[in-house]
Order: C-alpha cells, then sequence, then structure tokens
C-alpha cells in the first residue's frame, strides 16, 4: 500500500524542485496551476502502471452462475477494466473459454459454427457473450483487471483520487518518478532523463511484482493429466466448409 497522495505529491514537489503545494483539492491561489497539475500527473501516472502490466495487486476474480442466454447480462464487473488472458474458465464442465473473439472473428464463428465442445465468448455493448448459448446454472470464473487504482482513507476503492489522503496501490519511489516526469512533460519542460529513470524504475518493479517462479528451458514434462487437459480444452466440433483460423478448424 501506498502514501497519501498529498505526501507524495510534496515529495515530487521538494525532488523536482517547483512550489510545494498545501493541498490537492480545495481552493488554490490566483494563477497557480501546480495543484492541479500535481493531481493530473499523478492520474496520468497510476493509469499508466495499470494499462502497461497486469499488477498482482490489481487481479481480480470474478465468479458467475451463467443464465440461459448468449448475452450474460451482468457478468462485466464494475471495476473492470480488462480480462486476464486464458483465465476464462467453465468450471462445471472443465473447458476453458477461447477468446475474446474480435468482432469478425464472433459473427465469423456464430454464422458457421453448429456446435462446439469447447465454447468461446466475446465482450460486445458492456457485456460478455458465450457461445453455445449455455445452460443457466454453469459456474464461470475469470480474472481480470481493476480500474481501482487507490484507496480512500475509510479503505474504500478508488478509481479516481478525490482527497488528499487517498493512497495509491504501488511503491512510493515509483510514484514520485512519475508524478515529476508527468509534471514536466505537462509543463513542456526537458523530461528525457525523468522519463527514463521512471520506465527503468518501473520496469524493475514489475519484475519483482507477484514473484516469478522458475522456468524449464528444456520444457515442461507434462504429466498424462495434463495432456488430456490439454487435448479436451482444445476439443472441437468441426463445422462443414467452416473457415479455419490459425491452422485450426473451429
Amino acid at each position: 500500500m501506498g502514501s497519501q497522495i498529498l505526501a507524495l505529491a510534496i515529495d515530487a514537489s521538494v525532488e523536482a524542485g517547483f512550489t510545494t503545494p498545501a493541498s490537492l483539492f480545495g481552493i488554490y491561489d490566483e494563477g497557480d496551476t501546480t495543484p492541479q497539475k500535481l493531481r493530473r500527473a499523478l492520474t496520468k501516472t497510476v493509469q499508466l502502471l495499470a494499462a502497461t502490466w497486469d499488477w498482482q495487486v490489481l487481479r481480480r476474480e470474478r465468479i458467475w452462475t451463467s443464465l440461459a442466454s448468449q448475452t450474460q447480462t451482468g457478468m462485466v464487473p464494475d471495476d473492470f477494466l480488462r480480462f486476464i488472458d486464458g483465465t476464462f474458465w467453465d468450471r462445471s464442465n472443465k473447458f476453458r473459454l477461447r477468446g475474446p473473439l474480435s468482432p469478425e472473428e464472433w459473427q465469423t464463428a456464430v454464422s458457421w459454427q453448429t456446435g462446439a465442445v469447447t465454447p468461446y465468448f466475446c465482450q460486445r455493448g458492456g457485456d460478455i457473450l458465450t457461445y453455445p448459448t449455455p445452460s443457466s446454472g454453469r459456474i464461470y470464473a475469470f480474472e481480470y483487471i481493476s480500474n481501482q487504482i487507490g484507496t480512500a482513507s475509510d479503505g474504500a476503492a478508488r478509481s479516481a483520487f478525490s482527497a488528499d489522503t487517498d493512497t495509491t496501490l504501488w511503491d512510493d519511489e515509483l510514484i514520485i518518478q512519475g508524478i515529476v516526469t508527468h509534471y514536466r512533460e505537462l509543463n513542456r519542460l526537458e523530461s528525457a532523463n525523468e522519463r527514463y529513470s521512471f520506465e527503468r524504475l518501473m520496469h524493475d518493479r514489475i519484475k519483482q511484482d507477484g514473484g516469478r517462479r522458475k522456468i524449464n528451458m528444456c520444457g515442461r514434462k507434462l504429466t498424462a493429466a495434463d495432456r488430456l487437459g490439454e487435448m479436451r480444452s482444445a476439443a472441437v466440433i468441426a463445422p462443414n466448409n467452416g473457415p479455419q483460423w490459425g491452422g485450426s478448424v473451429w
């Protein structure tokens, strides 16, 4: 958990040598836009971080009981930012849903397919669509990245900052360097060195985020159960004269 945003903005001001704010919100001295620009620099920093990496602090899991409908209305959480690839599963039937499909892939698939052992999905109009149409009562699960980039003093999640006492979710030094970088860019000041330092620090934090497992460069030896699961997840029923994508018939 990071520090309060006012404290981070003050530290950034000291490091960069510009006016130290008394608040990032409220009434400002006439003509002084420093607080607004600092707040904007902070927002640009956390939005960039959220868009760059699937940070473990932003990871969420969605569990959903399916509707007997192609459109799973309400399945997308209010704090949804993006899917984490490869995590969407039908836990009731032990199948991974393939997707999200592009609009072209979705329209082609539902036009040509006569049935599929492994279902797939797309996102449209704020809802998730699945094919084939599931029966009600299936348990779906997927992981996603949340758009909640901070916390209020009462512990409530924030998708946007609204008080000096709000806190961020990232390392303090990373946020401070990001504020300095974006503040200088907002003021049309030279920022190449600051941008380099910020991005280098960000990549260092990415390498540390969530831990890392050892990688077997010789390849993983699958068990019989693993191989069976891989075969089952890839299984489809081929349509008549249907299109071929990526070398596999859908």
